[in-house]
């Protein structure tokens, strides 16, 4: 009877410790298939890196090389990779000043721009940034100081790299036909430069110089605040087109870089957006083209002085 007793308490132990194993065994394979999932889940998951470029226009003009990481939907926070100062203005004021310093992300960039331009009581209210990413108008809505606002454009990579070459070739255009002005001066002292000629004659574009610009266009969106009095002052204004208009949303069109040695802070009217800002409105769209040749019905179009 012992003997029987002892096999049946045998068995069940054996039994018990069977049912252990094969549940430890279950608990391994399952948890095995869980990783093996999320090993599947993360090489399903494509990392993908963009490269963009901005070019930041005020009265320095800098350019700005940036990359945004995105892992299928999310995308990080685009941060600045290299920058190069256009024209002298940007290389005197930022001689000393590393942009990348500190935080290297473009909105910080492009406020420490702004800051250090006010520091140094550079007097500017309107920020141009044009860029070939396409988030870039959201990207910088509300970003603006109260003193200055953004107008955002944007286009294709090659047409931003042709604006500031283009720049820079008018600007060795225009040192050269300084220095011939300089030299027709030492001869006749009733000579004037074309500048001279331009500021007599009512700040007159000639077309005859032929003269590029580039078109944005933007729209400013706001709950019944845009007054019949700003339309009109937009429709009046040079260098300005309006689109389409109500008390909820201006759509305007704006000529923009001019060639040298014309200025687009001399020929055009005021800044208009920043009223547009202080009665509440926000920028809720934005284009831009390439450089193209000035004409007259451009000139007549956008309420600008032209022969």
């Amino acid at each position: 009877m012992e003997n029987e007793k002892s096999k049946k308490i045998n068995k069940r132990w054996i039994s018990i410790i069977l049912m252990g194993i094969a549940i430890i065994l279950f608990s391994l394979a399952f948890m095995m298939s869980l990783q093996n999932k999320n090993n599947v889940s993360k090489s399903d998951s494509k990392e993908n890196e963009y490269n963009y470029t901005a070019y930041v226009k005020i009265n320095p003009s800098i350019k700005l090389e940036y990359v945004q990481k995105c892992i299928d939907n999310n995308c990080n926070d685009p941060f600045v990779t290299n920058y190069e100062l256009i024209n002298q203005d940007a290389k005197d004021l930022f001689q000393d000043i590393n942009l990348l310093e500190n935080q290297n992300n473009l909105k910080d960039v492009i406020h420490l721009i702004c800051t250090t331009l006010k520091e140094k009581n550079i007097e500017f209210s309107d920020v141009e940034v044009y860029s070939d990413w396409n988030g870039i108008v959201d990207y910088l809505k509300n970003e603006e100081d109260n003193s200055y606002t953004y107008t955002t454009s944007i286009i294709e990579k090659d047409v931003i790299n042709s604006i500031i070459n283009e720049k820079e070739d008018s600007l060795e255009m225009q040192k050269e036909n300084n220095n011939i002005s300089n030299n027709e001066e030492s001869i006749s002292s009733n000579s004037n430069s074309k500048e001279e000629i331009i500021v007599k004659n009512n700040y007159t574009i000639y077309l005859s110089d032929g003269v590029k610009f580039t078109m944005g266009g933007e729209a400013y969106c706001c709950t019944e605040c845009i007054t019949d009095d700003l339309i009109q002052e937009f429709k009046k204004a040079k260098g300005y087109k309006v689109v389409s208009s109500n008390s909820s949303q201006i759509d305007f069109r704006k000529v923009t870089n001019l060639s040298e040695p014309y200025s687009s802070a001399t020929y055009f009217g005021e800044n208009l957006v920043s009223k547009l800002t202080d009665l509440g409105a926000q920028n809720c769209a934005g284009l831009g083209s390439g450089p193209e040749d000035l004409t007259k019905d451009i000139c007549s179009e956008y309420n600008l002085i032209c022969e």
